[in-house]
């Protein structure tokens, strides 16, 4: 009996959607951390500004830091390649640690009890990480370090001022804190809050925050955000209504549902930031 005789066509046809379907099971590792505009105007068909081949480094390094996007990995510790490789091969520039009980001054990183898979040990261990891809690449572009801040974690000797002391220790000139950006928009128009001072004038550029390190704190932040622009990190919330952005009048950066693309857009109009976190549905290979 003669072989029925294949159709490439349908060959062809199966590659391209065996592809598609890996490149959208791909899109669902990153936590996009979405710097919006700094304008109340929303820019056209509320397009992100991104650095094109042909674009200088110069324009590049223009761009205000609240008119780029961040790819971002969630739960960083839980990935199968080391920290400092995802800043290195992934070319992230967003990273996260869950910071647990506080244990020989110094805090343990993993999600939960029921999940301890970690390949950052303690919260030294992830900041040493960092810091020497720091060191290895001094002018590299913006850093965002967020800090999941677990229900125990600030308790005890686990004060907020010794997180920041923790911090400063590695990070040290790399960060970039509340009081600099305050320093950096409104040195001579007064300010009730740091959201009102980012509304005073533009946020810094990318060229003015090249080698610096800024961190973010979500979570259990209640005792953290006692003198936020005093701290060495910016507060973070949850949200998931537009009111709920100007009751936070410290807080910069809101974290979203990744389908919350119009409160997205909201935070864009208070000129502050928000990141949209989408399912992880496999790790980093």
């Amino acid at each position: 009996m003669a072989r029925p005789r294949e159709n490439p066509n349908f060959q062809l046809r199966l590659a391209a959607g065996v592809i598609v379907g890996l490149l959208i099971v791909a899109f669902g590792l990153l936590t996009l951390t979405w710097h919006c505009n700094s304008t109340n105007e929303p820019e056209p068909n509320d397009a992100p500004l991104k650095r094109n081949p042909g674009d200088r480094l110069s324009d590049y390094d223009s761009l205000l830091l609240n008119q780029i996007f961040q790819k971002s990995s969630h739960n960083s510790y839980e990935q199968e390649i080391a920290l400092k490789e995802q800043l290195e091969m992934r070319f992230l520039r967003s990273v996260e640690l869950d910071i647990q009980e506080f244990v020989n001054e110094d805090w343990m990183v993993f999600h939960d009890s029921c999940d301890r898979k970690t390949s950052v040990s303690m919260l030294s261990d992830g900041l040493r990480a960092i810091a020497q891809y720091h060191q290895e690449n001094p002018h590299h572009q913006i850093l965002s370090l967020f800090l999941d801040i677990k229900w125990d974690a600030l308790r005890g000797e686990g004060t907020p001022q010794f997180l920041d002391e923790l911090l400063e220790k590695h990070l040290g000139d790399a960060l970039f804190k509340p009081q600099h950006l305050l320093e950096k928009i409104s040195s001579k128009k007064p300010y009730q809050t740091l959201h009102h001072a980012i509304r005073i004038k533009k946020w810094p550029t990318l060229g003015f925050l090249k080698g610096r390190i800024m961190v973010y704190v979500t979570g259990y932040i209640g005792k953290y955000s006692s003198d936020a622009h005093k701290r060495v990190a910016f507060l973070t919330k949850s949200i998931s209504k537009p009111d709920d952005i100007l009751s936070h009048k410290e807080v910069i950066m809101f974290n979203l549902k990744f389908h919350h693309t119009n409160l997205s857009r909201q935070i864009r109009k208070e000129v502050c930031f928000s990141r949209r976190l989408a399912s992880a549905l496999i790790s980093f290979p």
